[in-house]
């Protein structure tokens, strides 16, 4: 079972990310797990936005069969 994420939640936390990755004051330790973190709310995010797009798809497959 996949879980539900809060798409608005985790463009917010990206876009927190970005700004502390690109204000320069990260060490490269913390600079490296905030991109990981990153990547792994990118890839939920296009997870989520694959559903969507499919129940989209789906939806619009009901309505030309109408």
């Amino acid at each position: 079972m996949q879980k539900t994420i809060n798409f608005e939640k985790s463009i917010g936390q990206l876009e927190k990310i970005v700004k502390q990755l690109e204000n320069g004051e990260t060490s490269l330790e913390e600079a490296l797990g905030a991109f990981e973190e990153g990547v792994g709310i990118v890839k939920e995010c296009q997870g989520a936005l694959d559903q969507v797009k499919s129940r989209v798809e789906h939806l619009l497959q009901e309505t030309d069969n109408e």
